[in-house]
């Protein structure tokens, strides 16, 4: 697949290991952004291979830090080392795909990142980047860039959200470990309560509101966290545009 020849982990190590030699500030810098590049590169590698089963919301997602606990959440698999080996004749041959923790490495792209801007007025006279801390992440980080990539599949289930009819995607892992989920729809995204987990599957609760528009008369569910002062959100039957207004009134009579 030409997506996967786009992400060159290689490339982006190597970029960094020649920057961090000059030792100067603005190289340390593009240093930082060429390992950010690394790990999403890893990420959407990972990503990509199973892109028939994942929903949007996690393909599409643009910080790989977020795509990575979406990742997680689903397969308990996404971020832990596989070996491979295959015995034949007498011989072995071993294939090995390396991987770093989610919690590790969102905190080295987080860590990375705070590199990647210019530093606060009370921090400007003790401002440094720290070249020995970059090169341990760039030691790191390189793991990744060795061995072959493998992938376990899983079984992704399906349910129907009860408003956009869309298919909601989980796994039995996502049960196990989660209480809410919210539909993948990007025009949706209603968040569901998990009320029952047997071999018939799930039974979701809406945690909304509803509101009728005033304009074709449609329920419009809306998540209970999304009931905030400036929240836009429109009918998903007609199209019509709506905005929360917080309106305070006082109770002090008016002269």
């Amino acid at each position: 697949m030409k997506e996967f020849q786009r992400y060159d982990k290689n490339y982006h190590l190597n970029n960094a290991r020649s920057l961090i030699e000059s030792g100067e500030i603005r190289s340390l810098r593009y240093a930082c952004l060429e390992l950010r590049m690394l790990i999403e590169a890893h990420v959407y590698q990972r990503l990509l291979a199973e892109i028939d089963e994942l929903p949007k919301s996690i393909i599409n997602t643009w910080q790989p830090s977020k795509a990575v606990r979406l990742h997680t959440q689903f397969d308990k698999y996404a971020d832990m080392d596989f070996q491979l080996r295959l015995e034949g004749a007498g011989d072995t041959l071993e294939v090995n795909y390396n991987n770093i923790k989610s919690s590790d490495l969102i905190k080295i792209y987080n860590s990375l990142g705070s590199y990647l801007h210019l530093p606060m007025p009370k921090d400007i006279e003790t401002f440094a980047i720290d070249k020995e801390k970059i090169i341990k992440w760039c030691d790191k980080l390189q793991r990744l860039t060795e061995g072959n990539l493998i992938i376990l599949k899983i079984n992704y289930i399906t349910v129907d959200c009860m408003q956009c009819g869309k298919p909601i995607i989980y796994t039995d892992h996502y049960l196990k470990n989660q209480s809410k989920i919210a539909c993948q729809n990007e025009q949706c995204e209603i968040e569901y309560s998990i009320t029952n987990r047997d071999n018939s599957g799930v039974q979701l609760s809406a945690d909304c509101n509803h509101f009728s528009c005033h304009v074709c008369k449609a329920q419009i569910p809306i998540p209970l966290k999304n009931i905030t002062n400036g929240h836009r959100f429109n009918c998903l039957d007609c199209g019509t545009d709506f905005e929360f207004k917080l309106i305070v009134h006082s109770n002090t009579p008016r002269p």
